[in-house]
Order: structure tokens, then C-alpha cells, then sequence
């Protein structure tokens, strides 16, 4: 990536080409495509769709990166994106998970609980993933073991369904041992 901005930059420098801070009035034009471009950074970065990988770090830190000075408003984007693709389930649960985020680990699963019903996103892996670490972070661990093993079953990535598998072994009746013990400790320190 900063690479290829380094090119970039010494393209519009020998073409001088101006350097201008778009007007007040351009920058709502503009944002819509800055937000779908850092969207889809960080989506196929999260989530590489083909590789050895299951995601690409260096993808979802550029858009990070990207996006940092926005992090605070990120679910106001998230509104933007729904106003462009008024539609997209993916862009609701992306906002759900944003607003888990933003508010904490109880108001994700609050967040998400409106999409378990949308039929576009009964087989949707991604829903279930995010929901089993929002109740990973509230330590409901059978209930995220539930949802890691429903996440498991919704995937065809096979490094995804290892790290499923193995979230939800953690969590399943072993883990939730080793987790309250952990808890316990750290309790008592």
C-alpha cells in the first residue's frame, strides 16, 4: 500500500498535478466512495477470500489506517453505507458489530439479536462469529461455544473452520473450566 502511494505521488508530481483540499461542499460527494474503498479494504483483509491465510493483516491495518481519524464515528459511516446500499445485510451486521464495539460487549449482542430473524443472514457464518465473541467478551462461554459451532458449520474456508472449531473447544466445557479459573486468579491477584 505505501508503495503504491509513493507511486502515485510522484505521478500527480511529474504531471504537476495540484494538490487541493476539496471545498466543505465536495467532501459529501467524495465520501461515499473513500468509505466503500476503506469498506472493502478492511473486508477483504479481515477475511482473505482465497490464500493459506484466514485474514490479511496488512490490508486490515491499512484500512485502519485509513479510516483512524473516523474511528469514533464509525458507526455513523456504517449509516452513510446503509443510505448507498439501503439493502445489504452484510453492511447491518458490520454496523451491529461496530456498535458492540463502540458500546461494549453486551450492546453487540443486543445489536445483533434484530438480524438473527433476516433471511439473508440465516447462512451467513460472519453473523454467528460475531455473536460468539460478543458472548466470549461477556463470558457466557456455553452460549459461545453454541455459536462458534454454528459458525463452523456456515463456512466453507478451512483455516475459518479451524479457528472456529478451536474457539469453541475453548469454550465449550474444558474451556469454560479454564476460563473461570483464569477469572478466579485473576480475582484473588
Amino acid at each position: 500500500m505505501a508503495a503504491r502511494i509513493t507511486r502515485a505521488k510522484k505521478k500527480i508530481s511529474t504531471a504537476r498535478i495540484p494538490y487541493r483540499v476539496p471545498s466543505p461542499d465536495q467532501l459529501g460527494e467524495r465520501v461515499g466512495a473513500v468509505l466503500e474503498v476503506v469498506h472493502l479494504i478492511f473486508t477483504t483483509g479481515h477475511t482473505a477470500p482465497v490464500g493459506a491465510h484466514l485474514s490479511r493483516r496488512d490490508r486490515v491495518d491499512s484500512a485502519i489506517g485509513l479510516a483512524r481519524m473516523l474511528h469514533l464515528l464509525i458507526v455513523g459511516l456504517y449509516d452513510v453505507l446503509l443510505q448507498l446500499w439501503p439493502c445489504s445485510p452484510v453492511v447491518e451486521l458490520n454496523r451491529a458489530v461496530a456498535i458492540g464495539m463502540r458500546d461494549g460487549p453486551q450492546a453487540g449482542p443486543d445489536a445483533l439479536t434484530p438480524l438473527l430473524t433476516n433471511p439473508a443472514l440465516a447462512t451467513y457464518g460472519y453473523l454467528s462469529a460475531a455473536r460468539a465473541d460478543f458472548l466470549r467478551q461477556l463470558h457466557r462461554w456455553a452460549e459461545a461455544a453454541h455459536a462458534y459451532e454454528e459458525a463452523l458449520t456456515l463456512t466453507d474456508n478451512d483455516v475459518e473452520g479451524a479457528e472456529h472449531a478451536e474457539l469453541g473447544e475453548d469454550h465449550g466445557p474444558r474451556g469454560v473450566a479454564v476460563e473461570a479459573l483464569d477469572l478466579a486468579v485473576l480475582q484473588l491477584e
